[in-house]
């Protein structure tokens, strides 16, 4: 944080004092000091810089194209973009219909209501055997050239869960139930 304060660091794509409190909120969450965890949080979700997506927008801070030319979600705090001009192998391992080597649970999915916008974010491959992420797939429209490879370290929708999870632990039931609302 020391050596990034002071910097301009305004995309999300560069390392900034945000993405690095947002990772120690991460990290002291599983070393399980709360009120690290809580401190941390807290100093991003106070930064007006960042806003949680609306409903209508959540799939495309995945894969709109313009995040190649700059366009970035308000909602990620840092993310990589590890190809300009094609797509990579975690696209591939995640959400390629024919090549895919990671699928959801079965209770993960059973979790997801009917309305949560998270539970059309998955595919069935020709069979129907297994089913893989959109949220990084190829959408229609989009060329492969153009498909984004932009993978979210920190959205502010986790921090808002961090911050919950640490409050939760602190005891302080109705800070966390807050968060959780957001």
């Amino acid at each position: 944080i020391g050596l990034m304060t002071g910097r301009n660091n305004t995309n999300q794509v560069t390392a900034s004092v945000e993405a690095a409190q947002a990772f120690l909120s991460r990290v002291y969450l599983y070393m399980e000091n709360w009120q690290a965890s809580e401190q941390y949080a807290s100093q991003v979700l106070q930064n007006s810089r960042f806003s949680l997506v609306s409903r209508e927008k959540y799939q495309m801070m995945y894969i709109d194209p313009a995040q190649r030319t700059g366009s970035r979600s308000p909602e990620v705090i840092w993310q990589f973009n590890l190809s300009e001009v094609s797509n990579g192998y975690i696209n591939i391992l995640f959400s390629e219909p024919n090549l895919f080597k990671v699928s959801p649970s079965g209770k993960l999915l059973d979790l997801y209501e009917d309305e949560d916008i998270r539970s059309g974010m998955f595919a069935s491959n020709l069979s129907g055997s297994q089913v893989y992420t959109l949220k990084y797939a190829l959408h229609p429209g989009i060329g492969s050239t153009n498909w984004p490879v932009n993978y979210k370290v920190f959205r502010l929708a986790e921090i808002y869960l961090n911050r919950a999870e640490a409050r939760w632990h602190l005891r302080n039931y109705t800070g966390a139930e807050q968060d959780l609302r957001v």
